[in-house]
C-alpha cells in the first residue's frame, strides 16, 4: 500500500539522518579537542627589520601550526 511505503521511506531516512548526526558529534567533537588544544611556538630563530624584535615568517607560522595538526586561513588567500 501507498502508506506504507512512505512509512518505510521516512524510516529509512530518519536512519540516515542518525547515521549522519552520529558522525557529525563525533567531527565536532574532535573539532573542539583541536581547539582547547594551544599551540605552542617555539622562540623565534630570527629577527627582521632593525634586528631588535624577534619575529616568526607567515611561512614559519604556518608549518608550526600545520605540524600541530591543524589547519587555517589567511584572511585574502581563500
Amino acid at each position: 500500500e501507498a502508506k506504507d511505503k512512505r512509512i518505510a521511506e521516512l524510516e529509512d531516512a530518519e536512519q540516515k539522518l542518525c547515521a549522519a548526526n552520529v558522525t557529525l558529534d563525533a567531527r565536532a567533537s574532535e573539532a573542539e579537542a583541536k581547539l582547547a588544544t594551544p599551540v605552542r611556538l617555539p622562540s623565534p630563530a630570527c629577527t627582521y627589520a632593525d634586528h631588535s624584535y624577534p619575529a616568526y615568517s607567515r611561512k614559519q607560522v604556518g608549518e608550526i601550526i600545520t605540524s600541530a595538526g591543524m589547519r587555517f586561513t589567511v584572511e585574502g588567500d581563500e
